[in-house]
Formats: C-alpha cells, structure tokens, sequence
C-alpha cells in the first residue's frame, strides 16, 4: 500500500519524495502563493512582535521553575517530619526562602498577564484585524478559483515518515507525523481533498473500504475551533501533552485501488464520521 502524503524511508535516499502526485489536478498560481505568503507573513509578524522579548520570556518561565522548586523544597522538608522542623519554624529561621519563592511566583504571574494583555491588545487593534482579513479573503480566492463548496468541511489527514517490511506499512512516530487541514468533499464522480496550494481527486469507484487501526498515534497540534475533549470530539477521549502534542486511541485507513496499486489515505478517529459520509462506506 502506498500512503498519501507518506514519505517512504524504507531505503537511504538524498531525494525525499511525498506519495500522491497521481491524484494532484491542480495548483496554485504563483500570483496567488505570493499574495497568501505576503499576507500570512504579515500576521505572524505581527503576533511576533506581541510577544515579551526572548530575556522576559527567560525570566519568566526561569522564576517559575525556581519558585516552584524552592516551594516544593519547602513543604517536602516540613511535610517529612525526619528533621523535626514545621513551617512556622522553617520560616522564624530562613524567612528569605518563603520571600524568594513568593517573588519568584509573582514574578511569573505579572510577566504571564503582561504577556496575555499584550497578544490581547494586538488580535483586537485595526492592523490585525485588517491583516487578518486580507489573509482571509486571499485564501477564499484560492478556495473559489479551486471550486471548493463554501460549506465543504475542514478534515485532518495523516502525513508521515515510514518504512516497509514485509508488505507492512510502520509508521515512524516522530515529530513528522502532522494532521493536515484539507477542504474535503465529494462531487460528480471523484473525492476532492484541497489545502491552499493543491488540490487532489480520488474517484469514488476506486475506494474499497475504511480499515480501522487500533494503534494510537500522536500528532502536532490541535486544528479544530472546538477543543478536543468537548462537544462531538469527547467521544473519542483524545489527550493533549504540556507540550500541546495530540494523541489519539486509533485511526483509519481509506483504501482506493489507483491503476493497479494499493493506496491509503490515513485519517485520525475524529474524522471518521465525514469520510463515511463523503464515501458512502462504514469502517469495519
């Protein structure tokens, strides 16, 4: 089987080539790639530019790992009871390491709202707003000129390095593992899958099924408006890291039959019920 969007690593190869060209039908122009790089670079300037300098980010997140520390160190030693020491005798003999802790946390606390008014003062001024706008209406145009129903759904679909042994395909659990967005639907005789610079087309005859693969899988990052453990997403018991990595129980494979090969494209668990709406097909 060969996967869509996979990278094949089985052998060592200077050249690194994504699985699916077969499919792709169109692309976007360069007029139009130069508008949405010029408008989306605008709108990451300026959320970089929100940001606290890189030495108050330091400090910030330094003050809480040390406040926390030092008050972890605190309570352990007076919750112990091997020293025979409470905290209000900790605190009549070394009064500075409540004080150092307190200011450390502090600290962390007025740089974390300064930095939260500062994002929120920028996402709420006119030149975001604007920049915003213009990067939106830049990728509608490219949604338009692709013929994208406005009220096709957005769905994640599985991109990653793999390796093959014995006809098996082994997923390489990395960081290269990405949920990308594409707008999917289905019209006349083919499955369309279209990001903002191309788009693909599976002819729905040539699906076969959708497997299920009771293998969890880790992705970067969270696409959806709604949070993963609320509304339709809950169901799935979807886990989020402190480093906002996305793991899932399962996913599942939409396998077509494209001039005498086996493919697959892999989705996560939550996009279950749009494919079987768009294919017409029930996982086994």
């Amino acid at each position: 089987m060969k996967p869509f969007l996979g990278y094949d690593i089985t052998e060592e190869s200077d050249e690194e080539m994504i699985y699916g060209e077969e499919f792709l039908i169109d692309k976007i122009t360069d007029t139009q790639e130069a508008m949405l790089d010029l408008a989306s670079e605008h709108v990451d300037e300026l959320e970089e530019n929100a940001k606290l300098p890189l030495s108050l980010r330091i400090v910030m997140y330094g003050s809480l790992i040390l406040g926390v520390v030092i008050s972890g160190g605190i309570l352990s030693v007076a919750a112990d009871g091997e020293y025979g020491i409470t905290l209000g005798q900790m605190f009549s003999e070394m009064p500075y390491l409540f004080f150092i802790a307190a200011a450390l946390l502090i600290l962390f606390a007025v740089l974390t709202l300064v930095s939260r008014k500062s994002h929120k003062l920028m996402t709420e001024s006119y030149e975001h707003i604007n920049a915003v706008s213009k990067m939106n209406a830049a990728y509608e145009a490219v949604m338009y000129d692709f013929g994208v129903p406005k009220d096709a759904p957005k769905v994640d679909v599985l991109s990653f390095e793999f390796k093959t042994k014995n006809s098996e395909i082994l997923i390489k659990k990395n960081e290269y593992i990405a949920n990308l967005v594409y707008s999917a639907y289905a019209e006349g005789e083919n499955l369309y899958l279209v990001d903002s610079a191309e788009k693909y087309a599976f002819p729905l005859r040539e699906f076969c099924g959708i497997t299920t693969v009771n293998k969890s899988l880790s992705v970067i990052e969270w696409n959806k408006d709604i949070p993963h453990n609320k509304g339709e997403y809950k169901q799935y018991k979807i886990k989020e890291d402190k480093y906002g990595i996305i793991r899932f129980k399962s996913y599942h494979i939409l396998s077509l039959e494209h001039d005498g090969e086996e493919w697959g494209i892999y989705f996560p668990c939550y996009e279950l019920p749009t494919f079987e709406r768009l294919t017409g097909l029930k996982a086994e």
